[in-house]
């Protein structure tokens, strides 16, 4: 059956154990990449991913990263992958905002939401706003940061929403005044591209994968910015119509070409480029095994 195929296209990581022909595999996110993000891990996931993730890239004919900061990682961290055969293709951003948004992303301690959290107590404390927290989180990781809401004298103004479906995103940015991300690690970083696409002005942390999509378009601030930092820049865009008339501005032109219709397209490019590489070819068995070990 497999000898029907001309290449095979992994989405999410990893390539099926057993494959052995033309391929492509999709890279998303760091999480097989450093202590502080494999922490926030599973002991099990911690253990398999950078394993798996070897075994994927050592086989695929053709990779693709979805940001050059993750393209430089796989490179650096896997120093004998061939560089011509890892292509950067960046997400995109549907009109409706109903594509890709990654609706399993949880409330990882790295995204920062407890600094999302003091910085709009600051910053907020004459002015009647509300903070919505979207993104499913379990019990573990919601609780303490309502517990925090709470003793910063915000719980009543916080909302914590869980998982937001992609028919609602477009309805949800419309109601913002800002978009706070004060993420420590990211790869991409797609609700900053979709937040300046519809319009809102977006304070984020001038790290690798956010600065590479978000160009001049966010109010950036340092990556060991402080509270105090984030406070001062949210109380920037908050009572300046001004600066968020730039901000909102600049974010639309730098999120206009990124579009799915050029993600595919240079997906097909890769797609070509892999089945072109090699007739289709399966290892014996005997090894398929041993590697599969």
């Amino acid at each position: 059956r497999l000898a029907r195929y001309d290449v095979l296209l992994a989405p999410l990581n990893f390539l099926p154990p057993l494959w052995r022909g033309p391929s492509v595999v999709v890279q998303h996110n760091v999480l097989a990449f450093g202590d502080g993000v494999r922490e926030h891990l599973s002991r099990l996931r911690a253990f398999y991913r950078p394993r798996a993730l070897a075994r994927s890239l050592r086989r695929a004919t053709e990779t693709i990263a979805i940001s050059a900061y993750l393209r430089d990682l796989l490179l650096a961290n896997f120093p004998d992958l061939d560089p011509a055969r890892i292509c950067v293709v960046p997400y995109g951003v549907s009109n409706e905002l109903t594509a890709s948004a990654d609706a399993r992303a949880t409330l990882w301690p790295y995204k920062r939401v407890d600094q999302a959290l003091r910085a709009f107590a600051a910053a907020t404390e004459q002015i009647d706003a509300v903070l919505i927290v979207a993104g499913p989180a379990p019990d573990s990781e919601r609780i303490p940061l309502e517990a925090l809401a709470e003793d910063l004298g915000i719980g009543e103004r916080v909302r914590f929403l869980g998982n937001v479906p992609h028919r609602e995103l477009g309805a949800l940015y419309a109601t913002a005044d800002v978009l706070l991300y004060p993420s420590d690690v990211e790869s991409f970083g797609l609700p900053l591209l979709e937040a300046m696409r519809v319009g809102v002005p977006v304070i984020a942390k001038r790290i690798p994968g956010l600065v590479e999509i978000g160009g001049d378009g966010p109010l950036w601030v340092d990556p060991d910015a402080t509270d105090d930092d984030v406070a001062a820049a949210l109380s920037q865009l908050l009572e300046n119509p001004e600066l968020r008339a730039q901000r909102v501005a600049a974010g639309r032109r730098r999120a206009m070409p990124f579009t799915w219709e050029r993600a595919a397209h240079e997906v097909a490019r890769a797609l070509n480029d892999a089945a072109s590489r090699s007739a289709l070819s399966i290892r014996p068995a005997q090894e398929a095994t041993s590697d599969a070990r």
